[in-house]
């Protein structure tokens, strides 16, 4: 065996030709990319499956999936790729992985590790795509690379066309559409969290009494220097659709259903309201929050300091169809809290 250096043309020239090699030992189909611009250096093609309970038309898509292959010495546990590389096959709905040969000083090949691009892998992929995005480098980010540790992110398969077969049916399942589906949801959610967006913008309330308003949704309010943000990877971007101003309204969401029993004096029958349970947060409401509950006909407002008070929409309440018990049931209401006499669950 000769004893001249490989250098790194000739590194991966030589697991190139080991990766044709294993792949027609497994009857796989294995096409090499014309342009190393693509991203990926072979397309593989599955066969279709010959024995199959289900009639011809109908049987499974089979597994296309693209590689690109590492080589590196023994001594070595990690490798870089070009960012924009690692963005083609992130982006792509076929299965991606990246196969990494490890040879000795002996020039043989000891070790493979296949990276599926799913999951933790395309994860760090977005997350520095975004980063990169951030630092306003987007467009050079094929002068960027990207490292990783074949140990870490890869798994160790053996050094022969079976192995690597069965590794990639495992990983990609027995559905392709499904497969698609699953990587393109990841490409949508990965690194998002419960609240991912966030608007900032100057409202022109007037006061705080008609803050609180626009708060629970009784009116709109105008607003100006409207901005909005996305984060993602914990990496905040504005989203330059939402500059500007205009109207806002609020729709808030309760926090809870509740029932209000109403006993003027002891053991009378209690007179029953149902309504939904809101917080107005001290921000807006002042010193301490603000519980409202509402109904179809009236809010009660409480706070600590300043008690609970009944508010009526008149527009709201003119144009109520309510029953004659509840006509009665909101009148006694009304009374109740103008004398102070009541106790409520």
């Amino acid at each position: 065996m000769s004893n001249r250096p490989l250098g790194s043309n000739d590194l991966g020239a030589k697991g190139e030709s080991r990766f044709r090699e294993i792949c027609a030992d497994a009857g796989l189909v294995c096409n090499q990319s014309n342009r190393d611009m693509t991203g990926w250096d072979f397309l593989v093609e599955f066969p279709f499956e010959k024995h199959t309970k289900t009639t011809l038309d109908k049987r499974p898509t089979p597994i296309s999936c693209h590689f690109q292959i590492k080589t590196m010495w023994s001594d070595r546990s990690s490798f870089k790729m070009r960012l924009s590389s690692a963005e083609r096959l992130a982006k792509e709905l076929k299965p991606a992985f990246v196969l990494v040969f490890k040879i000795n000083k002996q020039k043989e090949f000891i070790e493979a590790y296949l990276i599926h691009v799913l999951d933790k892998y395309l994860y760090k992929i977005l997350e520095r795509l975004r980063l990169e995005h951030s630092q306003k480098t987007g467009t050079s980010i094929n002068k960027k690379l990207i490292s990783f540790t074949a140990g870490q992110v890869g798994t160790r398969i053996e050094l022969n066309g079976e192995s690597l077969r069965d590794a990639v049916i495992q990983a990609c399942g027995p559905d392709q559409h499904l497969y698609a589906k699953r990587k393109k949801e990841q490409l949508e959610e990965l690194g998002f969290g419960a609240q991912p967006f966030e608007m900032q913008a100057t409202l022109h309330a007037g006061s705080r009494e008609s803050l609180i308003d626009v708060f629970l949704g009784r009116k709109s309010v105008r607003v100006s220097n409207v901005k909005g943000f996305e984060s993602r990877f914990d990496i905040k971007l504005p989203l330059p659709e939402f500059i500007g101003s205009g109207t806002m309204t609020i729709t808030p969401n309760s926090i809870e259903t509740c029932t209000i029993d109403l006993v003027e004096q002891p053991l009378t029958r209690p007179v029953r309201f149902f309504g939904e349970i809101f917080v107005v947060p001290e921000l807006i409401s002042g010193k301490e929050p603000l519980f409202v509950i509402k109904n179809n006909i009236f809010e009660l407002r409480y706070s600590r300091l300043a008690g609970m008070k009944l508010f009526i929409d008149g527009a709201v309440l003119s144009s109520a169809l309510l029953t004659p018990t509840e006509w009665h049931n909101f009148l006694l209401l009304s009374l109740s809290l103008s004398k102070g006499r009541q106790s409520s669950d």
